[in-house]
C-alpha cells in the first residue's frame, strides 16, 4: 500500500494523452510528447466536454464569418453601378480576419494546447457569430483546468 501512494507521488500526466508519466521523464512514453517542464493535474472528463463544444462552437462561427467576409469582398470589388465599395471590402476583410483567428483559436481548444490562443478564438467568434461566440467563449474559459500549466 505504502508503494502505490509513493509511486502516485513520483507521477504526473502526460499534457497530450493523459497517461501516467514518471515526474524525471522528458519524454511521455505512450504518445512522445515533451513533458518535462510542464504539469497537469489529472484530466477531469467534464472540462474536457465542455471544451470539446466551446472548440466546435468557435470553428462554426468561424466558418459563418469567413462566407459572407468572401462575399463581401469580392461584391466591394466588382460592384459596377458604384466603382469600388471599400466600405464593403473593409468590412470583408474584418469578417474574414475574425473567422480565420476564430478557427485556428478554437481548433487550439480542441487539441488542448493553449489556454491563451483558445481564449483568443472564442473572443474572435463573437464578432461575426455572437449567438455561437458567446457560448463559445464561455465554455473555453470554464475549462481553463484543461489545458496544462507551465512552471
Amino acid at each position: 500500500m505504502e508503494e502505490r501512494e509513493k509511486s502516485k507521488e513520483d507521477e504526473m500526466y502526460c499534457w497530450s494523452c493523459g497517461s501516467s508519466v514518471k515526474k524525471m521523464a522528458e519524454i511521455c512514453p505512450n504518445c512522445g510528447v515533451r513533458v518535462s517542464g510542464v504539469t497537469v493535474s489529472r484530466p477531469s472528463g467534464r472540462g474536457s466536454g465542455w471544451l470539446l463544444a466551446g472548440g466546435i462552437l468557435g470553428i462554426i462561427a468561424g466558418v459563418f464569418a469567413l462566407i459572407p467576409g468572401i462575399i463581401m469582398v469580392v461584391d466591394g470589388s466588382i460592384d459596377r453601378w458604384w466603382g469600388v465599395d471599400w466600405a464593403e471590402i473593409g468590412f470583408g476583410i474584418s469578417f474574414l480576419t475574425t473567422g480565420t483567428l476564430a478557427i485556428v483559436g478554437s481548433s487550439y481548444a480542441i487539441t488542448v494546447r493553449n489556454f491563451g490562443l483558445s481564449l483568443m478564438g472564442g473572443i474572435c467568434a463573437l464578432w461575426p457569430n455572437f449567438f455561437l461566440g458567446v457560448p463559445a467563449l464561455i465554455l473555453i474559459a470554464i475549462s481553463r483546468d484543461s489545458f496544462p500549466s507551465e512552471e
